[in-house]
This record gives structure tokens, sequence and C-alpha cells, in this order.
């Protein structure tokens, strides 16, 4: 409080001494008087300068910034909307892939199915043909031997008739 008292008393010294209290200037500060005009124009110059050196190169500088980002966010707009379209496309190109995957394999297994269905014939003819060949070499065989016993039988025969032939009284 006492700080404050001693900056206005000092403040009012100050203002006195530069403004001089009188009729046309009550309170010190603002009189109406010549200067009034002057201080008009000093403060539109002032306004001016500052609007020229201050104002004008933020606003710019702001609505360049401004203009940055909105021309930045809709190119990352654009970039999204691309990203999002290569993505479905690719999404497709993927299920298309996979589908045409599936359809390989399946073609692969059931041609793998014929090829073993067909050697499983051939083979099936193979062991039937085979088969068919030792039956029949087995009938060979066995007529051979059967003839060759039958000529032992008639042999036999003759050696057993010629034997008892001669051992017989007659």
């Amino acid at each position: 409080m006492v700080l404050e008292g001693f900056l206005l008393l000092a403040a009012e010294t100050v203002g006195e001494a530069v403004y001089p209290r009188g009729p046309l200037c009550p309170s010190g500060l603002l009189c109406v008087n010549g200067t009034l005009f002057f201080q008009a124009i000093n403060f539109f110059v002032f306004v001016i300068i500052i609007n020229v050196i201050l104002l004008k190169p933020i606003q710019r500088v702001t609505e360049e910034r401004e203009n940055y980002i909105l021309t930045n966010r809709n190119e990352a707009q654009q970039r999204l909307a691309e990203a999002k379209r290569l993505a479905d496309q690719y999404e497709a190109e993927l299920v298309d892939t996979r589908r045409e995957a599936q359809e390989i394999i399946a073609k692969a297994e059931a041609e793998a199915m014929t090829i073993r269905t067909q050697k499983l014939a051939e083979v099936q003819q193979e062991a039937a043909a085979r088969l068919e060949q030792s039956r029949l070499e087995v009938q060979a065989a066995k007529e051979t031997a059967l003839a060759g016993l039958q000529q032992e039988v008639v042999k036999l025969s003759a050696q057993i008739t010629a034997k008892l032939l001669a051992t017989s009284p007659r």
C-alpha cells in the first residue's frame, strides 16, 4: 500500500511537471488545445506504422500458415483416400489370388487323383496279366508234369506187365 501511494505521488509530480494543470487542462494529461490535434495525428500515425510493421506481416504469416495447414490437410486426405483405394484394390487382388490358388490346388488334386486312378488301373491290369501268365505257366507245367507222369505210368505199367508176364506160369 505504501509503495502504491508513493508511485502515484511520483507520477502526479512528473505529470504536473510535463503537463501543468490549468483551466484547459484539468487532469494534466489531456489538454484541449493545439497539442490535442498533434496527439491525435501522432496516435493515427503510430497505429498505421504498427499496422504496417507488425500487424500486416503477422496477418500475412498467419494466412500463409493457415493456407499451408489447409494444403497439407487436403493432401493428407487425398493420400488417405488413395491409400484406402489401394488397400481395397490389394484386398480384392488378394481374394482373387486366393481363389485362383484354391482352384489350382483343386485342379492339381483332381489331376493327381486321375493319375493315381490311371496308375492303379495300369498296376491292376499288369498284376492281372502277370497272374494270368503265371496261371498259364502253372497250367502248362501241370500239363507237362501230367504228361510226364502219364508216360511214367505207361512205362511202369509196361514194366509191371512185363514182370508179371515173365513170372507167371503159363
